[in-house]
């Protein structure tokens, strides 16, 4: 058991469409070079990023919402040992990134490879279908998660599943993603 659990068609084609839509139409100033804690570096992380506030329940953030507390219930039937853990909630700032053609977050790192160790889980939701690679991999499983649309996967934050993304030579890929995080 690897605790990768995949969830297709968790959100629809339109609500993928309308997310990306958000995402080209925001101001440039919204946007920022991904970055990681130790700061902006392309060759660790090549993106653009725009980080929301699920408090601001925006229009997007009421997309997200429910598709997250859905899917976790899920998540947490199937691996119920995380019921019996300190309480843990959905992590308020989350991000949507666009990885143009070549670019990725190409260095393996866990989600609390910061000493960030408030967070338990990850999850990422695929915006769009990229047909030449452009998943995910998930090294210490050989595991890739291909990016398809509606795709949300959720996994643990620790060094346990190191990841990475696969960049697609000649698509570009769009991820929503975010935390949950201990109380």
């Amino acid at each position: 058991m690897n605790f990768i659990e995949v969830y297709d068609n968790a959100l629809s084609s339109e609500l993928c469409k309308g997310i990306i839509h958000f995402f080209d139409v925001a101001p440039p100033e919204d946007k920022f070079e991904g970055r990681t804690s130790l700061g902006v570096n392309k060759n660790y992380k090549d993106s653009l990023d725009i980080t929301l506030e699920f408090d601001n329940l925006t229009e997007i953030d009421q997309i997200i919402i429910p598709v997250l507390r859905t899917y976790i219930e899920k998540y947490k039937e199937k691996h119920v040992e995380i019921n019996y853990v300190f309480p843990w909630r959905l992590t308020n700032k989350w991000n949507i990134q666009k990885y143009e053609p070549t670019q990725a977050y190409h260095d393996p790192h866990c989600e609390c490879a910061d000493g960030n160790q408030k967070r338990i889980l990850a999850w990422m939701i695929y915006l769009n279908t990229v047909t030449d690679k452009g998943g995910t991999r998930f090294t210490n499983y050989d595991i890739v998660t291909d990016a398809v649309e509606g795709r949300l996967v959720i996994w643990p934050a620790y060094w346990t599943h190191t990841h990475h993304g696969v960049a697609s030579p000649t698509q570009t890929k769009y991820i929503a993603t975010g935390w949950f995080q201990f109380k």
